[in-house]
């Protein structure tokens, strides 16, 4: 498995390269506990979107805050600049990203973050440096990785042909999507998006491995 083969790789970002999934999955009771309260033990399940609308009028109800929704909802997105910057790299990431820019490779990032969080991010991590393109599906509402437009708005970009992309992702739908179509994937090992998805994660990508280890095989 020659993995620096590829003219141009695409990164998956949360839960790839850093480390964010934790911080995602227990946002809303850490934002309870930012403000002062307790919150409940099933808050995080409830509340599956952070910053929708439904978060903040949940939140404003069960907790009775002296705010309005459009606080509350701006009030999130500030606790969100505070907190993502301070997530770390995983174990590997800055190896990899080291070996594809010394090899001259095209390193693209294509995340379902937005743009203003990832530049946060990215300057915080002192890693903005290593990419040749951060794109993010969030702002681009017409993009899936899912089905496939997103990969092949970035081969379009550079237009570069199919079996010259390789896609790092650790995503199932993410990972299918790639398979489908129709470039090579390695999938991410993450303690939350790859519970009880190892096998699936596994059978449609050509290796499932830690950002460490695909560090050391690269």
């Amino acid at each position: 498995m020659d993995l620096r083969k590829y003219k141009l790789y695409i990164l998956d970002y949360d839960g790839c390269l850093i480390d964010s999934l934790p911080m995602w999955r227990d946002s809303a009771s850490s934002y309870i506990r930012y403000l002062g309260y307790t919150p409940k033990e099933d808050l995080d399940e409830r509340i599956p979107i952070f910053t929708d609308l439904y978060c903040a009028e949940l939140i404003k109800e069960e907790y009775h805050l002296p705010m309005t929704i459009d606080e509350i909802m701006k009030g999130i997105d500030e606790y969100v600049d505070y907190m993502y910057p301070r997530v770390p790299l995983k174990k590997g990431s800055l190896d990899i990203l080291s070996k594809l820019k010394s090899l001259n490779k095209i390193i693209v990032v294509l995340s379902a973050s937005g743009n203003h969080i990832l530049d946060l991010s990215m300057r915080a991590l002192g890693i903005k440096e290593y990419f040749n393109d951060v794109i993010s599906v969030y702002n681009h509402k017409t993009l899936s990785k899912g089905n496939g437009s997103a990969m092949e708005y970035v081969r379009l970009k550079y237009n570069i042909s199919k079996e010259d992309i390789l896609m790092i992702d650790d995503s199932l739908s993410n990972v299918i999507g790639a398979k489908e179509y129709g470039i090579d994937c390695i999938s991410i090992y993450d303690e939350y998006s790859s519970k009880n998805k190892e096998e699936m994660l596994k059978s449609n990508s050509m290796a499932y491995m830690k950002m460490e280890e695909l560090a050391k095989v690269l």
